[in-house]
């Protein structure tokens, strides 16, 4: 573009056409964008190389260093005078600069996450404010995007077991299907039959407690404040409940880890109260962690640190043992 170009055009060069005018607003707009954008990300890369020469911990500045700010070729010019970029020499995505952006900085937001779109709209009395919505020209939306939270919630699960009935009765009814007059459909296996809490439930307790450590007192306070009272005796039943429910699971994953060539293994250590016993001791945790042929990681726990916990879990175990020091 030359600068000695005319910065408004003639008037009588101009179209007669309503329509006509109204896209090249438009498309002069969307121009004044970019240029805007450009300014901005400019300004910024200015104020970082200020920052850089004059700021408390200033070094000396290598002007090749301005490629670490990473302009985008596409919508910037190139600088008279800077050497241009060698593609043999770009900065890697690990660099320090990078990594001390993403931590001290706003990260990007991972793509994964779901998208919820809100449209922001004017008012009926602002349109109105304007000439009405007759004079108005739609142009492309601005966006943004922030990190919002959507709580977990209660909700309660209807089983509905449905009943049928032989047209033509059995004289009498027997035990097995085919001998019965009457059915109904049976619900899948529960930890707790007849339980109160379905398995979403119970998961969310036994994760929020044993991988986040929160304690079941407050994961009470958080279901009253949904409007359910669930003590942490009850809590605490379900616990034991599914711990009986998944040992034949956990027994078949410590199996699949013990045929492995090599086991990994170490000791964590937990405090642990004894209300019953009015005891106070230090537990341990040992993960036993299969091969790349059998990826499992299975758990165990002793009430101290002797070597007959390990030795009885370990006892048919024929391979390497590796632990830490």
């Amino acid at each position: 573009m030359s600068t000695d170009a005319p910065l408004l055009p003639n008037p009588a060069t101009l179209p007669d056409d309503p329509a006509l005018l109204k896209a090249l607003v438009v498309q002069l707009l969307e121009e004044l964008q970019k240029v805007n954008a450009r300014l901005q990300r400019q300004e910024h890369h200015m104020h970082l190389l200020l920052k850089k020469i004059y700021g408390r911990t200033s070094e000396k500045f290598d002007p090749r260093q301005g490629v670490l700010f990473d302009p985008n070729p596409a919508d910037e010019e190139e600088v008279p005078g800077t050497p241009a970029s060698d593609s043999s020499q770009e900065t890697p995505a690990s660099s320090p600069t990078s990594k001390n952006r993403d931590r001290h900085g706003r990260g990007r937001i991972p793509d994964q996450l779901e998208r919820e779109e809100v449209v922001h709209d004017l008012t009926d009395a602002e349109k109105a404010a304007l000439g009405g919505v007759e004079n108005l020209v739609e142009l492309p939306p601005e966006s943004s995007e922030q990190l919002d939270w959507r709580p977990s919630t209660l909700f309660v699960k209807v089983h509905v077991r449905k009943k049928y009935a032989r047209k033509q009765q059995l004289p009498e009814s027997g035990l097995t299907l085919p001998e019965q007059n009457v059915v109904v459909a049976k619900k899948p296996p529960e930890a707790i039959p007849g339980g109160l809490a379905g398995a979403g439930l119970m998961a969310q307790v036994i994760v929020s407690k044993g991988a986040d450590h929160l304690p079941l007192y407050r994961l009470e306070g958080i279901f009253k404040r949904q409007g359910v009272r669930i003590s942490r005796q009850t809590m605490d039943g379900w616990w034991l409940k599914t711990a009986e429910f998944l040992r034949p699971l956990h027994a078949l994953a410590a199996r699949v880890v013990l045929a492995s060539h090599v086991v990994h293994t170490d000791d964590t250590p937990v405090k642990v109260r004894d209300a019953h016993h009015k005891l106070k001791y230090t537990g341990r945790f040992w993960p036993y962690v299969g091969d790349p042929l059998h990826p499992l990681t299975v758990f165990d726990y002793t009430a101290t640190h002797q070597r007959d916990g390990p030795a009885a879990f370990l006892k048919d175990y024929r391979g390497y043992l590796q632990v830490s020091p």
